[in-house]
């Protein structure tokens, strides 16, 4: 359910909250004792970072994980800033180094 609130607070625009939710859901998975994923990335996330390391557009991922191009582009800018990736090359090596893919 965290992850459904991420995405309703990504597309009204509240990044505050959203950064909240992100703490939260970490913190309900140390407590399962399920791992946390690389650089800190939310599980949809690693979902969208999988598809840039195949190669698809936003609007590919958009339509294959029925979200919005907006909602990809918000993703793929807060998987380059939390993998310190300059270019999508780069988040696609990260996944793989990652063992992601």
């Amino acid at each position: 359910m965290v992850d459904e609130a991420v995405e309703i607070v990504d597309r009204l625009g509240m990044p505050p909250l959203k950064t909240k939710l992100g703490s939260l859901s970490d913190e309900l998975l140390k407590r399962a004792g399920k791992p946390i994923n690389p650089a800190g990335l939310s599980k949809r996330e690693v979902e969208v970072l999988r598809l840039v390391a195949t190669g698809m557009t936003n609007g590919r991922i958009a339509d294959e994980l029925f979200i919005s191009t907006h909602t990809v582009v918000r993703h793929v800018s807060n998987i380059m800033s939390k993998t310190g990736s300059s270019n999508r090359t780069e988040a696609g090596l990260f996944a793989e180094r990652n063992d992601l893919l």
